[in-house]
């Protein structure tokens, strides 16, 4: 029988459970599940955090699934086509055009970043599987526009949201109602609302039957780059077109999600 590591396959089996409860787990409702002491779950649960795969609500000292267990699911889907398609198109816009680009996606009950590809002039650094401002954000907006209103109005949670600049809105009902034009316009943009002097803009990515399993931003801070802006939404768009299309998504499906009004 091959040797196996007693704490890595205790740490999995913790993220197991909290993964298959519907609601954040106490340390001793842990311990209790897998018959472990709660000092020994407590030191798990510590090393587990740090690195992002469980969070605890301050309020309640639960633990959840963090956004690195949920990044690693996310990205692994399409990852073949998604993830380097991507890639290689948001480099050659930052070595070319000096954009930052950003590729993001609904984990869970959250957006989460996928991918981060930064340019010279870099405004905004992520890592795979970090959170994601969905109401000041394109990226985030972008996200929205293409859920069910209920499902867009539950993520976005209860007002105010957080106030990232003098710009950003803090009331999710005024977010909610800019999603209908996003999607007649099937782009989404922001000025200054999630960065100072910072302008993005985001398309959707459709795969195979015309559904959305991501979103491409570009981004850049005012006064940085050579071409108009009119062009950056020209760009993002046909970026986020040209990686459907890998993913095999048809012409004909990729601006399918404009047309549909969600419940």
């Amino acid at each position: 029988m091959k040797s196996i590591s007693q704490s890595l396959a205790r740490g999995l089996d913790i993220l197991m459970v909290i993964d298959a409860s519907p609601v954040p787990m106490g340390v001793r409702e842990i311990g209790r599940h897998l018959e472990l002491s709660s000092a020994i779950v407590q030191r798990l649960l510590n090393t587990l955090s740090s690195y992002g795969f469980v969070e605890q609500d301050p309020s309640t000292r639960r633990y959840r699934i963090g956004h690195r267990s949920m990044a690693l699911g996310a990205s692994n889907r399409n990852a073949d086509g998604l993830m380097r398609s991507a890639h290689d198109i948001l480099r050659k816009l930052a070595d070319e055009e000096s954009l930052n680009g950003y590729l993001g996606a609904i984990s869970g009950d959250r957006g989460i970043y996928l991918l981060s590809v930064p340019s010279r002039r870099i405004i905004l650094r992520v890592d795979a599987g970090e959170p994601l401002s969905m109401h000041c954000t394109a990226l985030g907006k972008i996200l929205l526009a293409a859920l069910p209103v209920r499902q867009a109005r539950a993520l976005l949670g209860d007002s105010p949201l957080p106030k990232k600049t003098e710009h950003t809105i803090i009331d999710p009902e005024t977010v909610l109602a800019q999603l209908p034009s996003i999607r007649r316009a099937g782009y989404s943009q922001v000025r200054e609302e999630n960065l100072p002097g910072v302008i993005s803009v985001a398309a959707p990515i459709a795969n195979e039957s015309g559904a959305i399993v991501a979103g491409l931003s570009l981004a850049y801070a005012m006064g940085t780059i050579s071409i108009p802006h009119d062009r950056v939404v020209e760009l993002a768009i046909e970026a986020a077109h040209k990686i459907s299309r890998s993913l095999g998504c048809t012409t004909a499906l990729i601006d399918r999600w404009r047309d549909e009004r969600a419940d």
